[in-house]
């Protein structure tokens, strides 16, 4: 089976000889055709809204998952509130975690988790994905919820003003911090 697109069209052509003619029923029957003829119809896929916070809490989860993967459990296992930020994201657990870095980081990589220090936040984990970049507590800090209190003290809407180095995205799982 190919599908191709263009525009608002998307098209689904059986491949000869090529495609398992049960799995070419189950998907054509899944969307309205019902015989074995070739037909056109319209079928609307839609999306939804586009939240911009369950996005951000998307980043923090990714975040949280790379460093769990470079650092271990030593490091995430104190983490609670990110925890329950994440599993409840229509809940306001952490107020601000999310940065929008755009070209501000030149000397970063795409994707990286780097260690230093954070104006208004002291010491910090970043972890940068694409154009954007999520908090979190610096390692072998204790619990989180301190940190996310200070945080929330930082002047909203001023630069994130951020000074330190990258540790790498992890390829594999590392777990440095464990023993």
């Amino acid at each position: 089976m190919n599908l191709s697109a263009s525009g608002t069209t998307v098209r689904i052509n059986e491949t000869a000889n090529a495609s398992d003619p049960a799995a070419t029923q189950r998907v054509l029957s899944s969307l309205g055709f019902y015989s074995g003829r070739a037909s056109e119809a319209q079928v609307r896929l839609d999306f939804g809204k586009h939240h911009p916070r369950k996005a951000q809490i998307a980043t923090l989860k990714a975040g949280y998952l790379a460093a769990f993967a470079l650092l271990g459990y030593r490091y995430v296992a104190p983490l609670r509130t990110v925890r329950r930020q994440i599993a409840s994201p229509d809940v306001t657990t952490i107020e601000r975690f999310h940065l929008a870095l755009q070209d501000d980081t030149p000397g970063f990589p795409v994707n990286t988790l780097a260690v230093g220090q954070a104006v208004g936040w002291g010491p910090c984990l970043i972890a940068k994905i694409g154009p954007d970049g999520v908090v979190h507590p610096p390692p072998l800090l204790g619990t989180d919820d301190e940190f996310w209190r200070s945080g929330a003290c930082s002047i909203a809407g001023d630069a994130f003003q951020f000074e330190g180095a990258s540790i790498g995205w992890p390829e594999t799982r590392e777990y440095f911090l464990d023993d």
